[in-house]
């Protein structure tokens, strides 16, 4: 999946604009993409294309991975077993925090992976999302593939 973005200001003026990726997405696994805009305020709308390919150069993971997630006042901690026949490779967790209007608060990114960028086979790692101001609830959202 591939997306472009453009954002505009009150008077329809493109103020920003960016691109977004996901590598693979298996039937039935969810994830997350977004588009970037650095430097860039006052954004009123955002026109955007998304498209995606059949051809697959890898193999979807995410709903191989098992996910435990601990919920405390300040971060959270996602606990990931690979539960699939092949390394998941790039495991990156993404934390939206929200407030009580469920409105984002903090995005946080972080990768899960050993020194070889790898979840192996039945191996388990965690990683801590950390949100600064108090939060109302956090969605937890991966990316990652594996060899073909």
């Amino acid at each position: 999946v591939s997306g472009n973005a453009t954002a505009k200001d009150s008077s329809g003026n493109a103020i920003g604009a960016g691109d977004m990726s996901i590598d693979v997405l298996g039937s039935g696994e969810t994830s997350i993409g977004y588009f970037y805009f650095d430097n860039v305020s006052g954004i009123d709308s955002v026109d955007y294309k998304l498209k995606y390919s059949d051809n697959l150069y890898y193999s979807p993971v995410i709903g191989n991975l098992e996910v435990e997630q601990t919920i405390n006042d300040k971060n959270v901690i996602v606990t990931v077993t690979n539960k699939g026949e092949k390394a998941a490779q790039f495991i990156q967790a993404y934390a939206l925090f929200f407030d009580e209007n469920n409105d984002v608060l903090r995005y946080e990114s972080t990768y899960i992976t050993d020194d070889d960028y790898e979840i192996k086979i039945g191996d388990t790692l965690s990683g801590q999302l950390d949100c600064y101001k108090g939060y109302d609830h956090v969605e937890v959202y991966f990316t990652g593939r594996a060899n073909k």
